[in-house]
């Protein structure tokens, strides 16, 4: 079994300027599952030691072409970041990474007071202690109601 060769790290966050109408993802209550692959940017961190804050400030994120984007088999870091706006009148959805032969998937999210939440799911995690016993990792996302993360 290989071990260690994916790493990926969500950030959910309000960029200053979303890059373009099409990178914004907005879930409605019509919508029950969403592939967002061409909606989210892609940083590789070739070194894996960048920092939270280094990340967020990047400049070199690059915008998925595809619906399902492939990161190879790699030693690399990949950050994951995307806006989300909920249209929905519930306030917990879900986000599914449906590829669960990943190492670690660490999803950061804002919250009021400029930290992040971070929920972190691994392959070696004792599967019945996951929050959500799925094979694929699932984590919790918390935007209001007509607010964009």
């Amino acid at each position: 079994m290989i071990k260690n060769l994916f790493h990926l790290f969500f950030l959910c966050f309000l960029c200053n300027t979303l890059i373009a109408d099409t990178s914004l993802i907005v879930y409605s209550d019509t919508t029950s599952l969403s592939v967002i692959g061409d909606k989210i940017r892609i940083l590789e961190d070739k070194t894996g030691k960048l920092t939270l804050k280094e990340v967020i400030t990047s400049n070199n994120f690059e915008i998925s072409k595809s619906k399902n984007p492939n990161l190879g088999v790699s030693n690399s870091t990949f950050w994951i970041n995307f806006s989300l706006k909920n249209t929905t009148n519930s306030e917990h959805l879900l986000l599914e990474l449906a590829y669960p032969l990943i190492d670690e998937a660490v999803f950061y999210s804002p919250m009021p007071d400029k930290s992040y939440s971070i929920q972190k799911i691994t392959k070696s995690e004792v599967f019945s202690k996951r929050r959500y016993q799925h094979q694929n990792y699932i984590f919790d996302v918390h935007v209001p109601k007509n607010e964009i993360q």
